[in-house]
C-alpha cells in the first residue's frame, strides 16, 4: 500500500486532482505539465502555468484561471 502524503493539503476537503494541482503550484511548477511556472508580480507567487500554457490561454482570449491565493492563507 502506498504511503499517505502528510502535508498542509492532506486534511483539506478538496478533490484529489485539486490537491495534486496545489502541490505542484507550491513547488513552483505548471499545474498542467510540471514545467517551471511563470513568476507572478508578488514575491513568491506564480501564475500557476508555464509560459506555453499561459500564452495559449491568452491567445484564445480566455482569462487564465484564478491564481491561488498565497498558500499560507489556505491553512
Amino acid at each position: 500500500m502506498p504511503k499517505i502524503i502528510q502535508d498542509k493539503f492532506t486534511r483539506m476537503r478538496i478533490s484529489d486532482q485539486r490537491r495534486y494541482q496545489l502541490r505542484r503550484e507550491a513547488k513552483g511548477l505548471c499545474r498542467l505539465c510540471g514545467s517551471p511556472a511563470v513568476k507572478g508580480k508578488r514575491e513568491g507567487s506564480t501564475k500557476g502555468y508555464c509560459e506555453a500554457h499561459y500564452a495559449r490561454q491568452l491567445a484564445y482570449g480566455q482569462k487564465p484561471l484564478a491564481v491561488t491565493p498565497a498558500l499560507e492563507d489556505l491553512i
